[in-house]
């Protein structure tokens, strides 16, 4: 359940207290109504999550076309300001009963929306009626429904349901919303870092569902659905691990180093195995660009680092003599950055044009990046020494963070906001709390660098393989639990 409201604020403190774990908010062309990012941080520090909706005029999908794009282009500005990640959708609002006579107007303002958001990201705001012919007409992926001008009737397809308005929340005058999907457009507490791509087999689907993609010991690579469905064969003929992605509608692409050494990629929904060429030797990192499109990096057979765009846009060599995997990140302004190990040298690689430089170190591992609730990227990774290493990109340089270290780290952001290390010591894996918690061993007898996430109900889920090849998950305040398998991931 969350809430949604415009001119009376209720503290983040207040909407916890009673109950809510997300807000709708606006955004528009009155200040005085519009999300910040001051209360947008507010809110995600107080474990909240936000989903973003415009409405400058309730009638203004009446104006077509470029109403659509001009609303779209201003929406997009200041969710970018508010901190909204890239890839996340906008609601727009219908809101007043419209007609079938009027649609053709509607639909026209949203393709508008489309244009400059891309069709993965548009969502739609209005009564039954409205919600049911853009989603008919194909004109929107997102749908927040309300109860006003629906009849008590409910499209199944809308992912947010408003449904009752004047309650009163710590003081403020609010409606009240349902979420009726795992996502439902949300960005904050509960978004999942898009960035940590280097062996990010893990991935949380559209329905809210973990779904593990594990490399089999036969090279042939299977999913794993740890809610109960067990395991699936997928096939193929692989020679590394996959990195696993959301696409900008939500469903999981798949890429991973075939034993040719060419690029595969996978759909899971149906569409199989399809070659990529290429002459890969390292293990892909993939990421959804502020354009809505996947793009994938990976360690060229002449050591060089290659990019491919799947859109089409073929393969390109971005240069460099580079001896690990590369990680992937999204930052604060939508642009991708990458970081690569050369030698024991940190290295990274600004694809916009910024080319190459060093960030120094001594480091003898892949480097596992994200970006914290403040929009700086943080850094990760194994020392020559074998302790953990830190680096912030905002310029404070190395710090060591102890340790003896046997593998590549991971890391998540949790449901407050805080970053949260795990990584492998021996056969155990050890959790690295950087906000003071230190070091505490969470136990295990893994083999395998581990992948966690955040899951729908914002636990942080912790997979790992263990020393007898079977996939191992640990939950939190669990003990650890064998989900079988052969894997060599």
């Amino acid at each position: 359940m969350g809430i949604d409201y415009a001119w009376e604020h209720p503290s983040p403190a207040a909407i916890r207290s009673a109950g809510y774990t997300f807000v709708c908010r606006y955004l528009s062309r009155t200040a005085a109504k519009n999300l910040t990012r001051s209360e947008a941080d507010s809110l995600i520090a107080a474990g909240l999550d936000i989903v973003c909706n415009w409405e400058a005029t309730s009638n203004a999908a009446l104006n077509g076309y470029s109403q659509g794009v001009t609303d779209a282009q201003q929406a997009s500005t200041q969710a970018d300001q508010c901190g909204m990640p890239a890839g996340r959708p906008i609601y727009f609002s219908v809101d007043f009963d419209a007609s079938s006579s009027q649609q053709p107007a509607i639909n026209s303002y949203f393709d508008g929306v489309a244009s400059v958001l891309g069709l993965g990201r548009t969502g739609g705001y209005g009564g039954y009626n409205v919600i049911q012919r853009l989603f008919g007409a194909g004109k929107i992926v997102w749908g927040w429904q309300t109860y006003a001008w629906s009849s008590g009737h409910w499209d199944s397809r809308a992912q947010l349901r408003q449904v009752q308005n004047g309650i009163t929340v710590g003081g403020a005058e609010c409606d009240a919303n349902q979420a009726m999907a795992a996502d439902f457009g949300q960005w904050g507490s509960l978004t999942e870092n898009l960035g940590t791509a280097y062996n990010r087999w893990l991935v949380r689907a559209d329905d809210g569902h973990v779904q593990a993609y594990a490399r089999n010991t036969n090279n042939t690579m299977s999913n794993v659905d740890p809610c109960g469905n067990g395991w699936s064969p997928m096939g193929g003929n692989i020679g590394g691990n996959p990195a696993a992605v959301l696409d900008s509608v939500g469903h999981v692409q798949l890429y991973v180093r075939a034993s040719d050494n060419s690029l595969q990629h996978v759909d899971p929904s149906g569409a199989g195995w399809s070659s990529m060429g290429g002459n890969v030797a390292g293990d892909p990192c993939a990421v959804l660009d502020p354009a809505g499109g996947v793009q994938v990096y990976v360690r060229g057979a002449d050591s060089s680092l290659q990019h491919v765009d799947p859109s089409g846009a073929g393969w390109s060599s971005m240069g460099g003599a580079i001896t690990g995997n590369p990680t992937a990140v999204v930052d604060s302004a939508g642009h991708t950055q990458i970081y690569v190990r050369s030698g024991n040298t940190l290295w990274h690689v600004d694809p916009s044009g910024g080319g190459w430089s060093s960030m120094g170190g001594d480091i003898a591992g892949d480097p596992c990046a994200l970006l914290d609730p403040a929009g700086n990227i943080q850094i990760y990774v194994r020392g020559r020494d074998n302790s953990l290493q830190h680096v912030d990109v905002a310029g404070k340089g190395w710090a060591s963070m102890g340790g003896w270290v046997a593998g590549n780290p991971i890391a998540v952001l949790d449901p407050a906001g805080h970053i949260q290390i795990y990584i492998r010591a021996g056969n155990v894996l050890w959790h690295v709390d950087p906000s003071g918690g230190g070091w505490s061993s969470m136990g295990g007898t893994i083999a395998g660098d581990p992948v966690a996430l955040l899951d729908s109900v914002g636990s942080v889920q912790v997979y790992a393989r263990g020393t007898d090849s079977s996939l191992q998950r640990e939950l939190p305040n669990a003990s650890w639990s064998s989900l079988g398998g052969s894997i060599a991931n």
